[in-house]
């Protein structure tokens, strides 16, 4: 009996080592295939790539956090222990990034020192990518992006009484309207980094320092509600949305403009079953995003909103590259050891012509 213990204890020793290899985060840059596709990483989490640069690609593992793959070299960096730690958002300068504790997950303090139960927050890190030296600097619920011009940083909701103190270099912290728990919202920086685009339910409100100021929709009917908002560097505004009135989820993303006080918005996409993914380059002028119900890479051109197929068996998140040359998706592998199947996606980065 005791042979046959060490027996299945060995087994089971192996069985737990090939897991953990198989997902441990395989980072070589591969060579192009057809369409110029490129496979940067594989076993990695389908999370939007995080941009440092145009050569540089921050991904998120589950084994080793965020690791960045330089296109170029093929070379990878790590900056954590494990997958508690994600990347949230790079520099426009390409110099630091922005990461989230998601173990630090606690509730805020009020003035009393007692626990909010209405806000969560949690630790935010940055790390300078020429020094690797890496150090918390923020307490916030969410958020975590730069302004365009690389002066502030947006947090989602109200600035917690728990804090931690910046240090140098200092960045100007924003912070959205703080809706009520639960009830969601979205925000993004407009292209002056002074003033925040914010949808909520539905609707748009512009917010200047704490002031918010409603805008008319001139397309009410069938909008749902805003589930992600991002603005190019011309000031115009994509949305996707998502109608819950439906017994079924319905899907749809749109093209917007401002014109106080109205914002007046365009259907590029409508009446999808699948979740819609989506990234705008900084110029505006390419739009690429991933429909979940054909799992397509579609590249979308904004001024004539005519779309077009890149690649095809794409599990969502697209992202483009700062100059507006590449992006970054990912496919779903199935791994399978012993009869016992695991699900983990590989990344990969093609030009966009």
């Amino acid at each position: 009996m005791k042979d046959i213990h060490n027996v299945l204890l060995m087994a089971t020793i192996g069985l737990h080592f090939l897991i953990s290899q198989s997902f441990a985060a395989d980072v070589s840059v591969g060579s192009s295939v057809a369409g110029g596709e490129q496979l940067i990483a594989k076993n990695v989490i389908n999370m939007a790539a995080k941009w440092c640069g145009n050569d540089d690609v921050v991904l998120n593992t589950e084994r080793f956090g965020p690791i960045l793959v330089n296109l170029s070299k093929g070379g990878q960096r790590k900056f954590a222990k494990g997958g508690n730690i994600s990347a949230i958002n790079c520099s426009p300068d390409g110099k630091w990034l922005v990461t989230v504790d998601t173990d630090s997950a606690r509730y805020d303090r009020d003035t009393a020192g007692h626990e909010d139960y209405g806000h969560g927050v949690k630790d935010f890190s940055r790390i300078n990518l020429n020094s690797g030296k890496n150090e918390s600097f923020a307490v916030a619920q969410g958020g975590g992006e730069w302004s365009p011009d690389g002066t502030k940083i947006l947090f989602i909701g109200k600035a917690p009484h728990l804090s931690i103190k910046q240090p140098d270099p200092k960045w100007e912290f924003y912070w959205s309207h703080d809706w009520s728990s639960g009830s969601g919202g979205v925000a993004a920086w407009m292209p002056d980094s002074k003033n925040l685009l914010l949808g909520h339910r539905g609707k748009f409100y512009l917010q200047d320092g704490q002031d918010l100021a409603p805008l008319d929709q001139m397309l009410t009917r069938g909008f749902g509600e805003i589930a992600e908002l991002k603005i190019d560097g011309r000031g115009n505004i994509y949305v996707s949305t998502t109608n819950t009135s439906d017994l079924a989820m319905m899907y749809q993303l749109f093209k917007c403009s401002i014109d106080i006080p109205k914002i007046i918005c365009v259907k590029i996409v409508g009446a999808a079953s699948g979740a819609i993914s989506f990234d705008i380059s900084r110029d505006g002028q390419r739009l690429v995003l991933v429909n979940e119900d054909n799992s397509s890479l579609y590249l979308t051109n904004t001024a004539t909103l005519k779309s077009k197929k890149i690649a095809e068996n794409v599990s969502g998140s697209p992202s483009i590259s700062p100059d507006g040359k590449r992006v970054a998706f990912y496919r779903e592998s199935n791994v399978e050891i012993e009869n016992a199947g695991f699900d983990s996606d590989d990344a990969f980065v093609m030009p966009l012509n």
